[in-house]
């Protein structure tokens, strides 16, 4: 009868437990390794500590004033394709609205890196929430308004919409938390 090696070595270590022997190194090594016996958590690959999962990515705001509901909007800018005359990139404005939070609540509303977010509008029962930046809005319906330039008084009113002053967000990281107070 010939012995293959794997046998001799399950021989081994199954003696080895019944006489309550320490197999080597070697053969626990070689049993793990290649029958799948005998192997630490880890080596299975069913680590005690599961990986991280990844980090979150989106622009998420949240209402904590006593205002309910408020009323809000968001501005992106992002590189476009580069203009006509090869001189370079446009800047595509993107602002979008509106999302309905009640007080206490809070919402992803861009799904994308929070960086893109440059700009945060909201308002309600005659408050508004607002700073320095104007980017264009529709007071009373959703809307979506999309420019290669920076938005006009002229082109906004065009399109049924208004100018209004937006908070800018900062440098935000890949998600970013933006409150109202």
């Amino acid at each position: 009868m010939k012995l293959t090696h794997s046998a001799v070595v399950i021989t081994v270590l199954s003696f080895a437990t019944v006489l309550s022997i320490q197999p080597s190194t070697y053969a626990r090594t070689w049993a793990c390794r290649n029958l799948g016996i005998g192997c630490p958590q880890t080596i299975r690959g069913t680590s005690p500590n599961p990986p991280s999962p990844p980090e979150p990515v989106g622009f998420r705001v949240c209402n904590n004033s006593s205002t309910n509901p408020i009323y809000v909007a968001y501005t992106t800018k992002r590189i476009g394709r580069f203009g006509s005359n090869g001189a370079g990139a446009s800047t595509i404005t993107n602002s979008q609205g509106w999302w309905n939070l009640r007080s206490g609540q809070c919402q992803v509303i861009y799904t994308g890196n929070a960086s893109d977010v440059v700009a945060v509008y909201a308002q309600g029962s005659g408050r508004i929430w607002g700073n320095s930046y104007q980017y264009c809005i529709h007071p009373t319906n959703p809307f979506t308004f999309n420019s290669e330039v920076n938005y006009s008084s002229s082109e906004c009113r065009s399109r049924g919409g208004r100018m209004v002053p937006f908070f800018t967000t900062g440098n935000a990281s890949s998600f970013f938390t933006f409150t109202f107070n």
